[in-house]
């Protein structure tokens, strides 16, 4: 079986089976691959440093601690969650905002569109930002049914309704 070989600036020397490779689209596709495989090896690799950073981090708190009070037996760690989602909002700010609404339009039933203008506010957003929002407030308005605070109809951010709960009125 005969192999083609093909050069890429950042793939180095790539074999294609020449049974594969009958065509130009085949080889451009294989070598985006090869791009793409040698891309994630790389962020796997940064991660990994971040692992290693973490840990020593880690091995230094519990250094001090037993500096501190030694004979402390540490107990097992329980991770922390840690928050991912951008702060587009202050830490209850955008409950007040959603409740405020709610109590303006009570008796109606609310959309997550109805409540991203007042949600964006002066804000230039991009649509991967708005999008962001949106699911930020429609989690929020999940979390208030859960709490009672609001009644849901219809699954997802597009489709769900809220209406104030009789007790908030």
């Amino acid at each position: 079986m005969a192999s083609t070989r093909v050069w890429g600036w950042a793939t180095g020397s790539v074999f294609i089976n020449s049974n594969l490779a009958d065509s130009d689209y085949c080889v451009k596709y294989v070598i985006a691959l090869f791009n793409k495989r040698a891309e994630i090896a790389g962020q796997i690799v940064q991660a990994e440093k971040l692992a290693l950073q973490l840990r020593a981090g880690l091995a230094h708190v519990e250094a001090t601690i037993r500096i501190l009070r030694p004979g402390t037996e540490l107990p097992k760690i329980v991770p922390k969650r840690v928050e991912f989602r951008p702060r587009y909002f202050k830490r209850g700010q955008l409950t007040r905002l959603i409740r405020d609404h709610m109590r303006e339009h009570a008796g109606e039933t609310v959309a997550v569109a109805d409540i991203m203008p007042a949600a964006v506010g002066d804000r230039t957003l991009n649509s991967a930002e708005y999008r962001r929002v949106e699911i930020v407030v429609y989690e929020a308005l999940k979390k208030l049914a859960k709490r009672g605070t609001v009644q849901q109809t219809g699954q997802g951010p597009k489709v769900a309704r809220w209406r104030l709960a009789p007790s908030e009125r």
